[in-house]
């Protein structure tokens, strides 16, 4: 299962018939973006990218370019 709230194209909307929103797929709904994704298209989400804190936080070293 994606965490879309570890992505960094997850953002919360000011909208609260859907506050949450995917900037990768320009999606806002009241289901996580990935959920949305995973019930249209029968697949997980391909937009998936980890935040730099999350990466940080994995033990990845972000001054390493094959990180990148």
């Amino acid at each position: 299962m994606i965490k879309c709230r570890d992505c960094v194209h997850y953002y919360i909307t000011f909208n609260q018939h859907t506050p949450m929103g995917c900037r990768k797929f320009n999606i806002e709904s009241k289901m996580l973006p990935s959920r949305v994704i995973k019930s249209e298209s029968g697949e997980d989400c391909k937009g998936f990218e980890l935040k730099a804190k999350k990466k940080k936080e994995a033990g990845l070293d972000l001054n390493d370019d094959r990180n990148w």
